[in-house]
């Protein structure tokens, strides 16, 4: 598990669980109380993207309490869970704007990662982890080894996942 997912699931805890469901005891949460906790998250006006990933903690957790025989069942199972409905999206550039943007940037120190980002399709954190040992010019092809943290701090093996580690041509 990445460091960012676990600070997004301590932001989850302390700022919703821990307050709405924290005090109740395992033994007594009901399905209505998931479900009284889930519309508590939709009136606090946050995105059903956060909404569905605070509850799969909260219902991932009560998994783990039925592992550890703390409860017979999990609550959270017989709710209807958030469901998030794929927007269209118009954020995708044309070549002209892609160019425009390109040219735009030329004198920028950045420019090289936003040719890489926009042309490869690599993260950020694939192209600042990027070391001169990864760049193979006589193949033309880029290696991903490592990422560097959200936090600017870590350089990790790897990618973000299996499917990260690759070659670019």
């Amino acid at each position: 598990m990445s460091i960012q997912t676990i600070k997004a699931y301590q932001s989850y805890l302390n700022n919703h669980i821990a307050s709405s469901l924290g005090s109740l005891p395992l033994a007594s949460m009901t399905p209505m109380h998931i479900q009284s906790f889930v519309g508590e998250l939709r009136n606090k006006g946050l995105s059903e993207w956060t909404v569905k990933r605070i509850f799969n903690v909260v219902n991932a957790s009560l998994n783990a309490a039925v592992k550890m025989e703390l409860i017979k069942k999990n609550p959270a199972s017989a709710t209807e869970k958030p469901k998030v409905s794929v927007k269209e999206t118009n954020a995708i550039w044309s070549i002209c704007q892609v160019s425009s943007f390109l040219k735009h940037s030329a004198p920028s120190s950045y420019h090289i990662a936003y040719l890489l980002a926009i042309t490869t399709g690599m993260r950020q954190g694939e192209i600042l982890g990027l070391r001169w040992k990864d760049i193979d010019f006589e193949n033309e092809c880029l290696f991903i080894r490592q990422t560097l943290t959200h936090d600017g701090k870590v350089l990790k093996k790897g990618a973000k996942s299996k499917a990260g580690n690759r070659s670019i041509a």
